[in-house]
């Protein structure tokens, strides 16, 4: 348990519980119990609020603004790269696969040798 705001430690705190007289220290409970369940709805209700904005907007949070998803997501591209060996394909777009950079690796030539041809000679 945390330290009280007022430089009361636990062992302080049961003291002064235990010399409270039974219908005090019921009162405090109560008191302390209110306040509890006041804070927890004050902060439930600002989360709902703020859930309830997201939602309304139809996007993510990003950086506190609220972003809408992008209109390519899941749009597939064709692809820019082949490997002439194995037929793998790559649309240039992420990490390099593998089998890019070892084709590189071996033969020491550039990326633009794997491109494919506009007019799919390759």
């Amino acid at each position: 348990m945390a330290k009280a705001a007022r430089g009361m430690d636990r062992r302080g705190v049961k003291d002064w519980f235990s010399g409270l007289t039974f219908e005090v220290q019921q009162s405090v409970l109560q008191d302390f119990s209110q306040l509890v369940e006041f804070s927890k709805s004050e902060r439930i209700s600002a989360l709902e609020k703020e859930l309830a904005s997201l939602r309304g907007a139809g996007g993510s949070v990003k950086g506190g603004r609220v972003s809408k998803p992008s209109s390519k997501k899941g749009v597939s591209i064709a692809p820019k790269y082949k490997d002439p060996v194995s037929e793998n394909t790559w649309a240039g777009r992420g990490m390099q696969p593998v089998w890019v950079r070892e084709y590189l690796k071996k033969r020491g030539t550039k990326l633009d040798d794997l491109l494919i041809d506009k007019k799919g000679a390759r």
